[in-house]
């Protein structure tokens, strides 16, 4: 993705100017994405609690005085009046920590997320004593696919190698 951002973004560039690379564009992102969650939280809360005839240049005039007390001067307004309407962006833009934490949890040791799972909507119902069941695969994975690509043969679902027992004296 990064790739193609910084071929879009170096296109639209004049020839004599500094070009980019894809590295340097995902930092200025992550420094401008910071400050455009700050204001658009700020900016929502004016909006969601604004008074009766109070128009939208009000509010944001409220938002902006409160940014600029909490965090100096909004140099990315232009920036934030694109992302605004977006319904991407409506929530805030994803942080690199919003990801959901993986806890171990289950008897076995395993993973659970605190976010629930999507149901598979291509799994096979089974149907056993009158009471439908859904039996899920498990997708591929990357070395799978790999493997694959280069023409190796992957068993799937096969137990791991298994070690002979050492020699007894």
């Amino acid at each position: 993705m990064w790739d193609r951002i910084a071929a879009k973004y170096n296109s639209a560039k004049p020839s004599w100017a500094y070009k980019r690379n894809k590295e340097q564009l995902r930092k200025c992102w992550d420094r401008l994405k910071l400050h455009v969650n700050n204001y658009r939280d700020i900016y929502t809360k004016f909006r969601d609690g604004r008074d009766s005839g109070e128009s939208m240049e009000d509010v944001i005039q409220k938002s902006m005085v409160e940014y600029q007390s909490k965090y100096g001067q909004f140099k990315f307004y232009d920036i934030w009046l694109i992302l605004k309407d977006k319904p991407k962006f409506d929530e805030g833009i994803p942080a690199a920590s919003s990801a959901a934490k993986r806890t171990k949890n289950t008897a076995t040791g395993g993973y659970t997320s605190n976010v629930p799972s999507p149901m598979d909507l291509n799994a096979e119902l089974k149907e056993s004593s009158g009471t439908p069941t859904f039996t899920f695969r498990r997708p591929v994975g990357n070395k799978t696919v790999r493997a694959q690509a280069k023409g190796k043969v992957v068993a799937s679902g096969s137990a791991p190698p298994q070690v002979p027992p050492a020699p007894s004296t």
